[in-house]
């Protein structure tokens, strides 16, 4: 498969909060054939099964006129991720239990180039900054570095939050040194916490943080909200519309919590900023259009060319699976199409749908064929809806006044696929959130 300077599955490792990783980051490889890795596709011929084709028992009924529950395109996931990076630390380094009191301006106002906070400090709230710069970088023997998965529930306003009176999210965990807090059980504390993130500015939108101790935004890798110092939970809002931002235009958000006294710990952050939501193209011959390509300031590219055949992975993480299968038509026969395309992962129950050609092929979901009729449906209601009907504008222009026949489907965390069904190839449009 060739993939020159840029891989298809870009998108594929970006699966959490709005803001936390952007279309590229952690970049998973296509697999580069079906030996070295769980294939959803049979190759033909071939006598060993498939991961994601395993048998499960189908749930669905097929309706041939019923339209109930159906989502919206602005539709947005109710719950999303951020991943932070936590760094445990015990009491006896000199900034840990040794300082109280709220204090504004210990870190300069423009993050540093390693985008990690810069050190102005003081006698009374910090050490040095020697110390200080052991925070948010990973130092043998002083830190334990941990991953975190934070959770963030959507509100009626449409913002997203995080809310906990206890925040100790390391018990167990880490040095694991722990202390009896406020709600009189034990808790490992003294610790920092790092998130980074890429955002669509949209306007409207604001970051507000409640908690204690230290906490320090940058959008923009300018300092918005101040909340140095050890002190009980203090609020701050910054309202993005106030930062001289440009509408459509991608800033970078960085976040820094340090919680370094005991015996209480709160935090709760509150965003309007929305995950973004963005394509994966892929048709013809085929030509593909990869998630991220234009977005966050990155030069808008030419679509990427596929000659080989083969099963690769379009999408690949630890909850969102889907590959394609690549090979000549008697239309390409030097060139590859796409010929099948396979959905699984946790994110479906571990359910697998696949979608082939016209000829010769079906729609399948744990291996039994669905939408046999022209139109119908597949439901699985408040799960998942598949559609079968006809369309107007064909996913590839060349194909423009031939008729269109769409598969489309809306799944769990805001994943869609809209499928042209062609005698001999198929053309699709993966639509997924930023974040999953």
């Amino acid at each position: 498969m060739s993939l020159p300077g840029r891989v298809v599955a870009k998108f594929a490792a970006a699966y959490l909060l709005l803001a936390l990783s952007t279309f590229s980051a952690g970049a998973a490889t296509p697999d580069a054939s079906c030996s070295t890795g769980p294939c959803a596709l049979q190759q033909k011929g071939a006598s060993r099964g498939t991961v994601l084709l395993q048998r499960a028992q189908s749930l669905g009924r097929v309706l041939k006129t019923e339209k109930t529950g159906v989502l919206k395109d602005d539709h947005l996931p109710d719950t999303v991720f951020f991943d932070a990076v936590i760094r445990d630390f015990t009491a006896d380094h000199p900034d840990f239990q040794h300082f109280d009191g709220y204090c504004q301006g210990l870190v300069q106002p423009q993050l540093g180039p390693d985008q990690k906070p810069v050190f102005v400090g003081s006698p009374e709230k910090l050490s040095t900054k020697e110390n200080f710069d052991q925070w948010f970088r990973d130092v043998p023997g002083v830190n334990q570095r941990l991953d975190l998965r934070m959770e963030f529930n959507k509100t009626e306003l449409g913002t997203y939050v995080t809310d906990s009176d206890n925040f100790y999210p390391i018990d167990g965990r880490g040095w694991n040194d722990s202390n009896i807090a406020l709600d009189n059980k034990p808790h490992n504390m003294y610790f920092t916490l790092e998130m980074h993130t890429k955002f669509v500015y949209q306007g409207g939108e604001d970051f507000t943080f409640r908690g204690d101790d230290d906490v320090w935004v940058f959008i923009d890798d300018k300092l918005v909200i101040d909340l140095g110092g050890v002190h009980d939970p203090m609020t701050a809002t910054v309202a993005l519309d106030t930062l001289g931002l440009t509408k459509g235009s991608s800033y970078g958000l960085s976040f820094f919590f340090a919680e370094r006294r005991c015996c209480g710990s709160e935090f709760h952050i509150e965003t309007g900023i929305r995950p973004v939501t963005a394509t994966c193209t892929v048709w013809g011959e085929p030509h593909v259009d990869t998630f991220d390509n234009g977005l966050f300031g990155r030069e808008k590219l030419s679509p990427l060319g596929i000659y080989s055949s083969g099963d690769y992975w379009l999408v690949k993480n630890s909850l969102v699976q889907i590959q394609g299968r690549y090979g000549v038509t008697q239309y390409s026969t030097e060139k590859s199409a796409l010929l099948a395309l396979a959905v699984g992962g946790p994110f479906l129950q571990n359910h697998t749908l696949v979608i082939e050609p016209m000829d010769d092929g079906k729609v399948t979901w744990d291996g039994e064929q669905i939408l046999q009729d022209f139109p119908s449906e597949f439901l699985l209601p408040g799960f998942v809806r598949v559609d079968f009907h006809e369309g107007v504008v064909p996913i590839d222009a060349v194909l423009k006044g031939y008729q269109v026949k769409v598969v489309k489907s809306r799944m769990p965390r805001n994943v869609g696929l809209t499928v042209n069904r062609w005698p001999e190839h198929i053309d699709a449009i993966i639509r997924m959130p930023q974040q999953l």
